[in-house]
């Protein structure tokens, strides 16, 4: 098998999410949830990558269609497919899963997953946020990030 394969492998369906979800369950771990465009993979979206994964031991990312970014964002938003968007996302390290949705209303995805923490962009929709809240139901959280802010780096090389 090839590495695109192995990425294209980590996009799933909604088919295989539920198998996977039965699998992370068997197995006791806890999923986190990160969920949004993630248009451009700057510095404040690996930020929400980051505290997403340390959330639970497996993270899924949903990844919102072209189609519902340009509601919410308006004409020329994304700058990338969706398609290109979620493998870009499952090229990431920390990434479990990445599930492209194309609903407004995320509440059957946050019903299925009972993610532990939902990670997501302040700038969600009043929908989007109605549905997150109910992860505290069952003791969950949920983090709302602003992925424009500037991000101080920590290594030296990277001065």
């Amino acid at each position: 098998m090839d590495k695109k394969d192995i990425l294209d492998k980590k996009i799933i369906g909604r088919e295989e999410l539920k198998r996977l979800l039965a699998y992370w369950n068997f197995k006791g771990q806890k999923v986190s949830l990160a969920y949004g465009t993630f248009d451009v993979l700057k510095p404040g979206t690996i930020d929400m990558i980051i505290q997403a994964s340390s959330k639970g031991d497996v993270l899924l990312v949903a990844v919102k269609t072209d189609e519902l970014v340009g509601k919410h964002k308006g004409a020329g938003n994304p700058t990338n497919h969706h398609c290109n968007r979620a493998l870009a996302l499952a090229s990431l390290q920390l990434v479990s899963a990445v599930h492209v949705v194309n609903t407004e209303d995320p509440s059957e995805l946050i019903d299925l997953v009972k993610p532990t923490a939902v990670v997501c962009c302040k700038h969600a929709a009043d929908v989007e946020t109605r549905a997150f809240d109910k992860v505290y139901e069952w003791g969950g959280e949920v983090i709302r990030l602003d992925t424009d802010r500037p991000i101080k780096y920590h290594k030296d090389s990277c001065d």
